[in-house]
């Protein structure tokens, strides 16, 4: 069962419990729009249409003769286009020049990497990688132009993502997700020349974009070239929520303390502390949270100190509660849920949720948050609902004593390594019991299976110190290709 599917039937069932009988007509949640699916099919129906029309007209002339692309039509003889490298720079190389470098690599095949060490095959692989970059850039300010300017429609492509899929051999969300980037950077110089010059990875780039602005790329790509990209991805994903939940736009790196903190809190969720009845969980002073963090020093630093704060106080607040009064009675009985109370600030932490659900699942959640929406507590959203409704039904496995139950809270059931973000977890002895090594929590850290069989046992991995602070390598032994040493990047 996939996770909409879940949630939709633990708040189905919280409703036919804590409502009177025959309140929920089942059938009405059974039966199809089928005007709406009549009308998707017909909007289908059209656009395959349209982009048959259009290849017909393009692929081929009145006399069956093979039409030309207007681009290439457009060339005159000795035309030049840019390529590689040269689209980042300016240059530009002749086209007849060009196909004939294509034809002579794909004649060599591999012949010309044989015999060549893998540190020389990983030189060669930097390479491309770094040119692969130049390339992206390139071709997230082409994309950008070409958008302004209409282009598929200009060249007569029916739709953009008929013209992403004929023209460019990519579907229409990876030409979005190009010209996107693109845009981000016009207003991002130092992320750009990174990305340009080859300091920063393809991936790197897409995590900065998000949350860099013009005042905080600087710090930003400082962050980037210290850590991998699972701890790049995590320290972005904190920010993200910090800029939400405070308001603030600029938001800097976190620094040790503040990202602690953080996880911290997620600990909490993920032993069900969050979950339990308000005289189980510790108060507000014993909880870790933001216990420690001084008051910063300036106003970008504070932007951490307030979604801290903020989801500290969530995380001591009453998830469920006594319903606020003028409430369905029908509700008081089984559901016993309240609305909470509301941050200062209204919207602010908000965040658009995109689920991709078949129609089957559409129609289910439609209908049924039509029915319970006049029995819900004043001010409860309907997703909110169906995760308390999860919540409720499951919280009774969650923090369960099982052995190493506690290191895997610590390390929030992820695997530790800095490459991998697996969740099929394992105790791992940094110090090997064949070696000595004990049980105590600072010798223990949770790794996946693969990393742990293959990668540390199979001496492709070398993890040491203690879980605080581990020193991990990559690699050969004599030759390793990552260093981390706890999140930051050294040189291998």
């Amino acid at each position: 069962m996939k996770f909409e599917q879940a949630l939709l039937a633990e708040g189905q069932i919280t409703l036919l419990a804590g409502l009177p009988r025959g309140t929920l007509d089942m059938e009405v949640l059974g039966s199809w729009n089928t005007e709406q699916r009549r009308w998707n099919e017909q909007l289908r129906r059209w656009k395959q249409e349209a982009e048959e029309l259009c290849e017909a007209r393009i692929r081929s002339t009145g006399s069956g003769q093979k039409a030309v692309p207007p681009t290439e039509a457009a060339l005159p003889s000795g035309a030049v286009l840019p390529t590689g490298a040269a689209l980042a720079t300016g240059a530009v190389l002749p086209f007849e020049a060009l196909i004939e470098a294509v034809r002579a690599a794909a004649a060599l095949g591999c012949s010309s990497l044989e015999g060549l060490s893998a540190l020389e095959l990983d030189g060669r692989v930097r390479e491309l990688s770094a040119a692969l970059c130049q390339q992206m850039l390139a071709l997230s300010q082409r994309l950008l132009e070409f958008h302004r300017v209409d282009g598929w429609r200009v060249l007569g492509y029916a739709t953009e993502g008929q013209y992403a899929r004929e023209r460019l051999g990519m579907s229409r969300s990876s030409l979005v997700a190009r010209r996107v980037l693109g845009l981000r950077l016009e207003v991002l110089p130092l992320i750009a020349h990174a990305l340009g010059s080859g300091q920063l990875g393809i991936e790197a780039a897409l995590q900065l974009v998000r949350i860099a602005t013009p005042q905080s790329e600087a710090a930003w790509v400082a962050r980037a070239r210290q850590r991998t990209i699972k701890h790049l991805r995590e320290e972005v994903s904190a920010a993200l929520t910090a800029v939400r939940l405070s308001g603030d736009v600029d938001c800097p790196p976190p620094a040790d303390a503040e990202l602690e903190a953080y996880c911290e809190l997620e600990r909490a969720v993920l032993s069900g502390q969050v979950c339990r009845e308000r005289g189980e969980r510790p108060e507000r002073s014993e909880a870790r949270g933001t216990r420690g963090l001084e008051e910063p020093s300036s106003a970008s630093r504070r932007t951490w100190l307030v979604m801290l704060a903020s989801l500290e106080q969530w995380l001591h607040s009453d998830l469920e509660s006594r319903p606020e009064s003028g409430m369905k009675s029908g509700l008081e009985a089984g559901i016993q849920m309240s609305a909470g109370r509301r941050r200062p600030g209204g919207s602010a932490g908000r965040v658009p949720l995109r689920l991709r659900v078949s129609r089957d699942t559409y129609v289910w959640w439609r209908r049924l948050e039509a029915q319970a929406r006049r029995w819900l507590p004043r001010g409860m959203s309907w997703l909110k609902f169906l995760c308390l409704s999860l919540w409720r039904g499951w919280r009774h496995l969650l923090g369960r004593n099982v052995a190493y139950g506690g290191i895997y809270v610590r390390d929030r059931y992820r695997c530790r390594s800095p490459v991998c973000s697996r969740q099929d977890v394992t105790p791992h002895h940094l110090v090997f019991r064949s070696a000595g090594g004990g049980d105590e929590a600072s010798n223990v850290a949770t790794v996946c299976s693969w990393c742990h069989l293959l990668g540390i046992h199979g001496g492709r991995i070398r993890a040491q110190g203690t879980a605080e602070l581990i020193h991990w390598e990559l690699g050969a032994p004599e030759h390793p290709c990552l260093v981390v040493h706890g999140r930051e990047r050294r040189a291998a």
